[in-house]
């Protein structure tokens, strides 16, 4: 009755275990998750549907199911009337099934929980779901995270809420509902009492929100889960809603990171903990409080004893507070996560808390990242881990440890067995530390994540390291960037790559390697198809390994992140990795920036300089045609940069207008890319449809006054901005007024870049 197939699986393993399920005539429940779907997996699967008609609970994750495969998936379930549950989370499904899932839905009148986060339904895909709920009244959960929903299906979807008054689980994070859209979804929330579990983070959420998400609040007195990080809150839209908090009688899990929480406002969170003495998980990171705030928190920790997961990274936590912490920990036994990354610990600091952890033994994952400790607290940070068993990711990286304390370290990991992460970058190894990397590796079979970047090893350590990991199947993530390991190493990290055929994450950025070294690595990626991120950059990759990098995109469906920057590549392999790039719908991050050597005959004049390319003679003209021709199929990216190199004018023009399809964007490089006035109108077309837009570089162009006013007035209509580089172009006094407006609007501004133009007294 019940079939589970959670694990990845080889494709012929996989099609025998659904061939004998073709036999069957009983399944009630069956779900399948890491395995990539094929044509002929989806065939099987709409035949296994069509012979257990009874089915009440179906899911599909992290499948990289094509439309045309979901479809058929999808259609097969119409003939389904008795299903509880469907989840197809984490499978890029397009809005073009959007009619499919709708008349799933809509035939399935007890349905009670749905699950389609991380897909790419977008605004059209939810509306048409939502329309097919709209005779369903069973609702319990309800998940539409990362699909890039916009305000505009909000009213659709706070009518499936009002029709469903017993939901317990909403979530809608990582969309772009902002304030707007969120407000509408909360004033329905209002009419319901029984919700449980709301996630709202990253949603560009502002102030106008923040009384109507306290109103739903305070319907809502047994919720226990409220994730509301990551958005554009003020202070006091902060205050309003952790003081409906306090209202609330079994609250578990608080997610405030990145909330620009204030001194008020983590008073009201202490108050919370204090009355919620039954408080599991809190994430504080990153917000706006002193440490007198932080401090404020931390101590009414202390008054509790359930705490299990504690996150307080980029807190400005110095050594004068370790002493709270190091209490909170004391007084909650249980703690099972804690991370202190990205503060100001030194040694005295990281040993009163190393000190704490000592008196535990639950400890699974810390994270100590990003501080100033150095080898003095390496004994007693040893020790912990030593302490501490049970022990799966461990994240030492980024401090002022040397080779001898992270020695200790290491050999305290020697005696653990469960480790599943591993961070050692950035922390001074060299080749003579290897053995005790890789004595603690053999001694974690399991070993899923590792980054040894940025240190000192050298080919011998690599290769050292390497070997180690030969014969394992476990590996998801290896990082080995900016180390010197050469060609020498690349036979070991290929022979790596060769027996860890489930990697999604490959990080060689500034390895020393050259193309037969990349391509030596590239023909064992070949045997993978999971990769999610590929890094690649710094290289002195030239157009030899060109088709073996596209073999590899086109062999990974579900690629989201690809950093080919700054190699020898010349147009000819850029077009051709840009192709490969057409047939991947899931990117989110795409840097190719310095990926084409510049050519004599073609390079880039200097700002000023009246020399433009127009034509479309360049050999890398081609190359931005491809590369907006894979942009077009990406729809959820997020970040992109091709900075410096040799398009054309209408090469640019072709790209800024491919942009102009993309509503996710966050961070947008376009320096040094032959932008002039013609273009223009095109970017500020890309500004307007990213309201949540952060980083925009248009340096190095030849803009003027009359160009540079359309993308200040589309920047007057955000305020998310944090960098803005307009620097090296014609500028003139004519546009001040406007690049002021924008400075206006974006209150957070961090960096600004308005150097060398031609600005008089009067604009600046």
């Amino acid at each position: 009755e019940k079939l589970y197939l959670h694990s990845k699986l080889q494709i012929k393993v996989l099609l025998n275990i659904i061939n004998v399920l073709l036999e069957f005539r009983g399944l009630k429940i069956f779900e399948i998750s890491d395995n990539h779907i094929t044509d002929t997996v989806a065939g099987y699967l709409s035949s296994i549907i069509s012979s257990n008609a009874q089915l009440t609970h179906f899911g599909i994750a992290s499948g990289n199911i094509q439309d045309n495969n979901a479809i058929r998936v999808l259609q097969a379930l119409q003939n389904v009337s008795s299903l509880q549950e469907l989840s197809l989370k984490n499978n890029s499904i397009s809005d073009k099934a959007a009619h499919d899932i709708a008349a799933v839905v809509s035939r399935n009148t007890k349905l009670q929980s749905v699950n389609l986060n991380e897909n790419d339904l977008k605004t059209s895909g939810v509306i048409l779901f939502a329309n097919g709920l709209k005779n369903i009244s069973s609702l319990t959960s309800l998940h539409l995270g990362n699909n890039r929903i916009t305000h505009e299906a909000a009213d659709d979807i706070a009518e499936v809420i009002s029709s469903n008054t017993q939901l317990q689980e909403l979530d809608i994070s990582k969309n772009v509902l902002q304030g707007t859209g969120i407000a509408t979804i909360a004033k329905a929330l209002q009419r319901i009492s029984t919700l449980m579990k709301l996630y709202i983070s990253d949603n560009n959420i502002t102030n106008e929100a923040a009384d109507d998400i306290a109103a739903a609040l305070s319907c809502n007195t047994q919720l226990q889960e409220l994730d509301m990080g990551l958005n554009l809150f003020k202070a006091n839209g902060i205050v309003s809603i952790t003081n409906t908090l306090l209202g609330t009688a079994n609250l578990r899990v608080l997610g405030m990171q990145r909330s620009k929480v204030t001194d008020e406002a983590a008073n009201s969170i202490a108050e919370i903990i204090l009355h919620k003495t039954r408080l599991q998980e809190l994430n504080f990171s990153n917000n706006c409080c002193s440490i007198a705030g932080i401090v404020k928190v931390v101590q009414a920790l202390q008054h509790i004893s359930t705490l299990t997961k504690l996150y307080i990274a980029k807190s400005n936590l110095t050594d004068e507070a370790a002493d709270y912490v190091a209490s909170a920990i004391v007084c909650n036994k249980q703690v099972e996560v804690l991370d202190i990354s990205s503060n100001k610990l030194q040694g005295n600091g990281a040993m009163i808390i190393a000190r704490a952890l000592k008196c535990i033994c639950t400890l699974k994952e810390l994270n100590i990242s990003n501080n100033d400790i150095d080898d003095t607290a390496a004994n007693l940070v040893a020790a912990a881990v030593y302490c501490n068993t049970q022990l799966r990711e461990l994240d030492i990286s980024k401090n002022e440890f040397q080779v001898a304390g992270v020695r200790q370290i290491l050999k305290a990991l020697q005696r653990i067995t469960t480790l599943v992460k591993l961070n050692i970058s950035n922390v001074n190894i060299t080749d003579e530390a290897a053995e005790e990397v890789s004595a603690a590796l053999a001694c974690n079979t399991r070993l899923q994540e590792l980054d040894v970047g940025f240190t000192k090893l050298k080919s011998r350590g690599i290769m050292h390291i390497a070997k180690c990991l030969h014969n394992r199947a476990d590996l998801r993530v290896l990082h080995l960037q900016r180390n010197k390991s050469t060609d020498e190493a690349s036979y070991d990290i290929a022979e790596v790559a060769s027996c860890n055929t489930n990697l999604r994450l490959v990080n060689f950025r500034d390895t020393c390697l050259t193309s037969p070294g990349i391509v030596r690595i590239s023909k064992a990626l070949q045997s993978i198809n999971t990769l999610t991120s590929l890094n690649l950059s710094y290289n002195n990759i030239t157009d030899e390994a060109a088709n073996d990098i596209a073999a590899v995109i086109s062999l990974n469906a579900q690629l989201q992140e690809l950093d080919i920057s700054n190699n020898n590549l010349q147009a000819t392999g850029l077009t051709i990795i840009a192709r490969a790039l057409k047939n991947i719908c899931t990117l989110t991050k795409l840097y190719i920036d310095r990926a084409v050597e510049f050519n004599t005959a073609s390079s880039r004049p200097k700002s000023g300089e009246s020399e433009v390319h127009h034509g479309t003679a360049l050999p890398s003209n081609e190359a931005a045609y491809s590369i907006a021709a894979a942009v077009s199929c990406n729809a959820r990216l997020r970040k992109i940069d091709v900075s410096e190199n040799d398009f054309s004018t209408l090469g640019a023009m072709k790209i800024a207008q491919t942009l102009r399809g993309i509503f996710t964007l966050t961070k947008l490089f376009l320096s040094n890319s032959n932008i002039t006035d013609d273009v223009a109108q095109d970017v500020a077309a890309v500004i307007s449809c990213n309201t949540g837009l952060q980083v925009l570089d248009i340096s190095k162009n030849h803009l003027q006054h009359t160009g540079i006013t359309p993308i200040a007035k589309a920047l007057q209509g955000i305020n998310t901005l944090i960098k803005l580089y307009i620097s090296n172009n014609s500028i003139t006094d004519e546009a001040a007024e406007d690049i002021a407006a924008v400075l206006m609007c974006n209150s957070e501004l961090r960096l600004f870049d308005i150097s060398h133009n031609k600005l008089q007294a009067t604009g600046a």
